[in-house]
């Protein structure tokens, strides 16, 4: 797991509700004073010159980048390390043990404490907090307010949290010596949490309603990802379900077998031209109109717009019961992919990304095509027939009308059709039940949130 996406997992966590608790509630009558009032040292880091060798050639000073920040609370090794020259001929900054550094362009405020003198590149600030601010405190405190980094950060390019943004964040700093107690009983929290155990046995000096509120955190958040868990395994088992609908659909021995290119009038690739969400020229059907979920007629909720010159446009409409075949994609899973499309004719166009297909009707029912196409039967052909280039792969008309279909009677076709319609209708309500499951988890957290929050 790549240290973003770990932080990202602590920032969602018990541990960023309990300090937003504890600030909210045990700190409400501390004022907020500026970051800047409570530092020593703050500093943004330096990449030596890669051409330089010398500054490379030994690993003596750690060398942090932000994919080195925000697997631990405290930073150890990086991953590159640079040598004393560059550090003597100030090639590099150097920050003093103990120091906060602070993720400060792209993905802003992922956080590690230093325990040794060490450097970083550019894109990261390390903040040394005066005697007022134990680092651990620093830590956790920095780790709820993420969001504020991101609000503060200036809207360039890239998100950039420089250090004259960063020291004028207001924060409400306490006592050490709460600060002390409440680092002891955010420790045993992350033990808790990294261990996946209820925290039970409390011995804190603390606000009883913050030890209260900890027990429900816990419990809540582990209730809402067995709950998404459990919804995502779902989700799998009824994407397997479907699966096998179509294979049972179409896998008859006795039916004979023809080339889809004799089922076919034509076969034509879409439009070039770009979609735009403006609500401008025709409805246009894309690669997003075939899902994997519906995997038998065109979502064309999803459908976006096109503009394409009047001249062009009769050479690119649809017309009712036409199947569109996804030509490219990333994911060779998804190349091969067909849906039809149900409406009025000549109303919409379809974009470079699908091939459309226009069955002869005395011969092939469109869905029965679709449902054809999308069986594990024709998927082991379709992949023999894909090509790839720079990771994205394809399919084209040629290749396709090779593929061998077994065909039965049109009006065994149209009952096959019928019957997986009412089943796939049967998975869609299954879909549904699983999706107001995880729905159900997210009210149940933002309930308890509110309640303790009082907002």
């Amino acid at each position: 797991m790549r240290a973003s996406e770990q932080f990202r997992i602590y920032t969602n966590s018990p541990i960023k509700y309990l300090v937003d608790f504890f600030i909210k509630n045990t700190l409400k009558d501390l004022p907020y004073k500026e970051i800047r009032k409570f530092v020593k040292e703050i500093k943004t880091g330096k990449t030596p010159p890669k051409k330089v060798f010398t500054y490379w050639d030994k690993a003596e000073y750690n060398w942090f980048r932000p994919e080195d920040i925000g697997r631990s609370i405290y930073l150890d090794n990086s991953s590159k390390r640079i040598s004393s020259l560059a550090v003597e001929q100030n090639k590099a900054t150097i920050y003093k043990k103990d120091t906060l550094l602070i993720t400060g362009i792209g993905d802003l405020g992922r956080l590690g404490l230093l325990k040794k003198e060490s450097s970083s590149n550019q894109q990261i600030t390390g903040i040394l907090f005066s005697d007022k601010v134990i680092p651990e405190f620093a830590y956790f405190y920095f780790l709820s307010m993420k969001n504020q980094f991101d609000e503060k950060s200036s809207k360039t390019t890239l998100p950039i949290l420089n250090q004259k943004t960063l020291s004028s964040i207001k924060i409400k700093i306490p006592e050490i010596g709460l600060q002390r107690e409440f680092n002891k009983f955010m420790n045993y929290c992350w033990a808790c949490f990294e261990n996946k155990k209820l925290p039970e046995n409390f011995k804190f000096n603390l606000d009883p309603n913050l030890l209260q509120f900890a027990k429900k955190i816990f419990l809540i958040y582990y209730s809402k990802n067995n709950l998404e868990s459990n919804s995502s395994s779902d989700k799998i088992l009824l994407q397997k379900l479907r699966q096998s609908i179509l294979q049972e659909a179409v896998q008859g021995k006795k039916f004979n077998k023809h080339t889809l290119g004799d089922l076919l009038e034509f076969t034509k690739n879409g439009f070039t031209g770009r979609p735009n969400d403006l609500g401008k020229g025709l409805i246009r059907l894309g690669i997003e109109t075939v899902t994997q979920s519906r995997f038998i007629s065109i979502h064309l909720e999803k459908a976006k717009y096109m503009e394409i010159p009047e001249e062009k446009r009769g050479n690119y409409h649809v017309k009712n019961n036409d199947l569109f075949v996804c030509r490219q994609n990333g994911n060779l899973n998804f190349v091969g992919k067909a849906a039809v499309y149900s409406g009025e004719d000549d109303k919409v166009i379809f974009s470079d990304s699908l091939i459309q297909l226009r069955p002869k009707i005395n011969l092939v029912d469109s869905k029965f095509l679709a449902i054809f196409l999308n069986s594990s039967i024709a998927r082991e052909q379709l992949d023999e027939f894909c090509s790839t280039t720079a990771g994205n792969f394809s399919i084209n008309g040629t290749n396709l009308k090779k593929t061998v279909i077994p065909l039965p009677p049109l009006p065994e076709q149209k009952r096959i059709v019928e019957k997986v319609d009412v089943l796939m209708k049967l998975c869609d309500e299954l879909e549904e039940r699983i999706n107001e499951n995880k729905k159900s988890s997210e009210v149940l957290m933002s309930a308890v949130l509110k309640e303790s929050f009082g907002n």
